[in-house]
């Protein structure tokens, strides 16, 4: 049976890359999977991970590229019907491939072309508590994935959400939507709004396929870029259905400026919530007041809580 997926997998030489890649030979279809590290780093500045298999690949992207044009990167170097992407400091559940696999085969079967998520599970780095299963509600594709993703959320751990390193999507559609990388947060929301308007099918399997690591070095996300945030808003979410892009605004970028003690940020986010003429939901607005407490501490609750 020939190869069928690509696991890219980004790195900027994190200690847990190959722990990361493990998870990658260990799956029960290992035998069908290839594996392309892309280091954001100058050429040949990171040794041959130990953990790689002779047929894998280690690529450089020059270094200081970020992750969307590593990911890009990764699937230009694909030779396979599927890719599936794993961040250097996450890990794979065993069978996460093979479940994804089954379905998206079923879906094919249906004329569709897929990209299939899974639930995860969260892992403090400092404490390596577990959280329960992410999210409580897998998408079913009931709706569009940013009202999924956005709209009404929990102010609690288990809240709708859908993370790089649970994705599998057939490579021909991640060539015809790569990611982009110009952006400098919401890289991953901004590509799966894109690939589900180009045609793209989505669905979350319901079981736990991925361990998602909480306090890492470098990682994006534990940012304060606000104007970043209402940028992206502005372009991609102007548009979806009502009260997604107020419950964003409230949820993401608030906390973003309420993090960032920037007065200027918070006026600004706020007048933006005005003028879209509606209320942001309650749940919403307790996430971007989170902002407020230090993120080593709210990382702690969330792998405690649902």
């Amino acid at each position: 049976m020939p190869v069928a997926v690509t696991a890219i997998v980004p790195t900027i030489g994190r200690p847990d890359l190959d722990r990361a890649i493990r998870s990658v030979v260990t799956q029960t279809l290992a035998e069908l999977v290839t594996i392309v590290v892309v280091a954001d780093l100058p050429d040949g500045s990171l040794e041959r991970p130990t953990a790689m298999r002779g047929g894998d690949t280690l690529i450089f992207t020059g270094g200081g590229r970020g992750g969307a044009y590593a990911r890009n990167l990764g699937i230009e170097h694909a030779s396979t019907p599927w890719v599936a992407f794993l961040d250097d400091d996450d890990e794979w559940l065993p069978e996460k491939l093979q479940r994804q696999l089954e379905l998206a085969d079923d879906l094919v079967e249906r004329g569709e072309s897929p990209l299939i998520s899974s639930c995860h599970l969260q892992v403090d780095n400092a404490t390596s508590r577990r959280s329960g299963v992410i999210p409580r509600r897998p998408y079913a594709g009931e709706r569009p994935v940013a009202e999924f993703l956005f709209r009404r959320r929990r102010p609690a751990g288990g809240r709708a959400s859908m993370y790089t390193s649970t994705l599998l999507v057939a490579t021909d559609s991640a060539r015809a939507v790569p990611w982009n990388a110009d952006l400098k947060r919401h890289q991953d929301w901004d590509w799966l709004i894109r690939l589900q308007r180009a045609g793209t099918t989505i669905r979350q399997l319901p079981q736990p396929l991925s361990l998602v690591h909480t306090g890492s070095t470098g990682s994006i996300s534990a940012g304060t870029d606000w104007r970043s945030s209402l940028a992206w808003a502005d372009a991609i979410l102007a548009d979806e259905a009502p009260g997604v892009m107020e419950d964003f605004l409230a949820a993401q970028t608030l906390r973003y400026a309420l993090a960032a003690r920037d007065f200027a940020g918070i006026s600004a986010v706020a007048a933006r919530i005005r003028s879209r003429r509606r209320i942001p939901s309650f749940g919403s607005v307790l996430i971007g007041l989170a902002g407020l407490i230090p993120r080593s501490r709210l990382e702690l609750l969330m792998t405690r809580f649902r």
